[in-house]
């Protein structure tokens, strides 16, 4: 699944970057050459060479060891969104590519839904290198999907509390679930959410995905750096069995 030779990927990579967007993603690092392309207008070979660019940043972010599974994973958080956005480290020089792709560092996925009249952002899923962490990339690509639209409404699915912490901030306010009960509409829409992705098993009042992802993404207990209220909200969901909260805010 989604294999390449050296040369075909680069020459590949190009071709698909260049069907999209080039804008620099501003950070504590500087800033940063980032993409946005729509999979949907991608051929299979370009999407293998997006693949190749962003496999191993999804790897190390989420703790894993290659396999076919994580492999699954990764695309589809890729090539199931309207948009994606991919952050490379430095400006790509095509006529020096020698061996094989090159790397990205972070990549966002984003869709635009209707939930009656209103507009809403939804982030499908986002990894930052972890040598990059901590640099507000993740929170910076967040923030451009965010101004790219008017919303209504905004959602994120995550095991991961920092996420949410980052997510909340970007938007300005704190997101359900969050220690006060959920109102009848943000339960309604992340019903629309579980039903939009297949997810068979969705508490309403908690706003938990059950069994989304399969199993742990991070294959390590992640902890948001001062909220413990937070942190055991998250660690009441089994993230071992894959499951993971809607974070959902009318804006």
């Amino acid at each position: 699944m989604y294999k390449s030779t050296t040369k075909e990927e680069a020459t590949m990579l190009r071709q698909a970057l260049a069907k999209g967007e080039r804008i620099n993603v501003r950070s504590k690092v500087g800033s940063n050459p980032t993409y946005i392309i729509r999979p949907d207008e991608l051929t299979d070979e370009e999407k293998n060479a997006v693949f190749g660019a962003v496999y191993f940043v999804g790897l190390s972010a989420f703790v894993q060891n290659p396999s076919k599974e994580m492999e699954e994973d990764i695309a589809e958080h890729l090539f199931q969104e309207e948009v994606l956005m991919i952050t490379f480290s430095n400006e790509i020089d095509w006529r020096n590519v020698a061996v094989g792709s090159p790397r990205a560092i972070a990549f966002l996925g984003y869709r635009d839904m209707k939930v009656g009249n209103d507009n809403m952002l939804y982030i499908s899923g986002i990894c930052v290198d972890p040598s990059y962490q901590g640099k507000g990339i993740g929170s910076a690509l967040m923030c451009e999907a965010y101004k790219r639209g008017t919303y209504q409404i905004t959602s994120l699915r995550t095991q991961n509390p920092v996420m949410k912490q980052a997510f909340d901030k970007i938007i300005g306010g704190s997101s359900y679930p969050n220690g006060v009960k959920v109102p009848q509409d943000i339960k309604e829409i992340g019903s629309l959410l579980a039903d939009t992705f297949g997810a068979k098993d969705y508490d309403a009042n908690s706003l938990c995905c059950h069994n989304a992802y399969g199993s742990s993404l991070y294959g390590i207990e992640i902890d948001s750096y001062n909220d413990d209220n937070l942190n055991t909200k998250f660690n009441s969901i089994d993230r071992d069995e894959g499951d993971a909260l809607f974070c959902i805010k009318r804006v």
